[in-house]
């Protein structure tokens, strides 16, 4: 048996699996957000993600980093995770309902930012924490690989368009 997907129904699928990860980054920022303490406590958590790390290079280089900056590193990190859910969202939401000209060019870069960005947190949080735990690798590279599946979607998109 063999099933061939129309181009609409591959591109209404992509939407309703970007719409998942938005919600994924959405509320993992909002409880961040909600906690009220996130940035305090990024500290601790940085030192506990450079413990055993085989990441070396990481370590030294984003780790330490971050560790110097950890107050400042976790607003960004709460707040990062927020707004690229909601242009994950917004993206997948508005070009569900067909825009045109200007307005759907913006929403396609606007996509390939969110992409970008959250493909971006996935890889950090995976040589941050991978190492930790099967699960949070196997999550965090399932995420990559999806976001990047989703990056190249929009940059097919934007060339259509």
């Amino acid at each position: 048996m063999k099933i061939i997907l129309n181009t609409v129904t591959s591109i209404w699928f992509l939407l309703l699996i970007q719409l998942v990860i938005a919600y994924e980054w959405l509320g993992a920022g909002i409880e961040k957000l909600r906690s009220g303490t996130f940035p305090d406590t990024m500290s601790k958590t940085l030192t506990a993600f450079q413990g055993k790390n085989p990441h070396d290079w990481y370590v030294h280089s984003i780790l330490t980093f971050a560790s110097a900056h950890a107050g400042t590193f976790g607003s960004l990190v709460q707040w990062g995770e927020v707004l690229t859910g909601l242009g994950l969202a917004l993206t997948a939401l508005l070009f569900a309902t067909g825009p045109s000209g200007n307005f759907k060019s913006i929403i396609i870069l606007v996509g390939i930012f969110s992409c970008l960005v959250a493909a971006f947190l996935s890889l950090n949080f995976l040589l941050a924490a991978g190492w930790m735990n099967p699960s949070t690798e196997g999550l965090n590279l399932l995420m990559l690989l999806i976001e990047l599946i989703l990056l190249v979607f929009w940059v097919r998109i934007l060339k259509i368009a």
